[in-house]
């Protein structure tokens, strides 16, 4: 194999997605009643609902690409990999607080995530994954390839990873 590619999230936050799906509604609805304007409807809904950022890597030339995959269309450039120092695999939670008046919401979502660390401060996301096997999996595979070490952060004390 000589690319990585992998969908990391989506563009918009779900509260947007939602909202495109219900303009894909309206659009056919539109449609229906022979109102033409139903297409821009869909096309603006589509464009909502399903941009995503993806990354990929290219092995054999050593470069990355993070961009925006709007209708099947990749939008990003590509860019030399920079002087890594190994892969991370450790688990995220991300909270966000939804609240009306007197009624307040905490939701919560908890992902293994890959990362391919440069410095301290810079990192280069590889993935998001709800399955801890096939997260450390892909990070073996990547490290691999990448010819550097995996380090486990997953649990209490993080490890090195030995084939």
């Amino acid at each position: 194999m000589k690319k990585y590619s992998r969908k990391l999230v989506s563009y918009f936050p779900q509260q947007v997605i939602f909202l495109g799906y219900l303009f894909i509604v309206y659009g056919i609805f539109s449609l229906t009643r022979n109102d033409f304007k139903g297409i821009a409807f869909i096309l603006i809904g589509i464009s909502l609902s399903f941009t995503t950022v993806n990354i990929s890597i290219d092995f054999e030339n050593l470069l990355y690409k993070e961009y925006l995959n709007i209708f099947g269309l990749p939008y990003g450039k590509w860019k030399k990999l920079p002087n890594y120092k190994y892969i991370t695999v450790y688990n995220e939670t991300i909270s966000q607080t939804i609240g009306m008046q007197s009624i307040t919401q905490l939701q919560s979502n908890t992902s293994i995530c890959l990362d391919l660390v440069i410095n301290k401060e810079e990192k280069i996301r590889l993935g998001f994954f709800e399955d801890k096997e096939d997260a450390f999996k892909t990070g073996t595979f990547l490290a691999e390839k990448l010819n550097t070490k995996l380090v486990d952060y997953t649990n209490k004390y993080p490890h090195w990873i030995e084939d």
